[in-house]
């Protein structure tokens, strides 16, 4: 069972959260988190984005969810992979935001797809349309 303190920890490192750590537009929360049932899982809401969006952490598993009009999308396996993973991300935000070639910034993207899947086989497409779109469309 994920408590709010392991939560808490886990994602100490990353706060305050950015779009140029983890590139989800939404307000994050701090614990108490909330939990929210989803397909038959409990699911602690870490923050809450435009519409219906939310990213959680599923309390059983410790998978990191994208809750939205499509479902339940799997982001990272656990909150320590999420943790990586922007680690991984934000260095790649810094090195496109110094750099105006094409061709230079989509083979960031594939580097940072790359290396984030080394770190979780399990990361879902939420990272992979993150590290594609750091050619066009840099977060703030």
């Amino acid at each position: 069972m994920i408590t709010d303190e392991m939560i808490d920890a886990e994602l100490a490192a990353l706060w305050p959260v950015t779009p140029r750590k983890i590139p989800f537009a939404g307000t994050w929360v701090v614990g108490p988190y909330p939990d929210r049932d989803v397909d038959r899982r409990t699911v602690a809401v870490l923050a809450y984005g435009p519409g219906i969006a939310a990213m959680g952490v599923d309390r059983a598993t410790g998978e990191v969810l994208r809750l939205d009009d499509d479902g339940v999308n799997v982001v990272n396996s656990s909150l320590a992979a999420l943790v990586a993973s922007s680690g991984v991300y934000g260095a790649a935000v810094r090195e496109a935001g110094r750099l105006d070639d094409d061709n230079d910034l989509a083979a960031i993207g594939d580097r940072t797809w790359a290396a984030i899947g080394q770190i979780d086989a399990d990361a879902g497409p939420f990272w992979s349309v993150a590290a594609g779109e750091l050619g066009y469309d840099l977060p703030e």
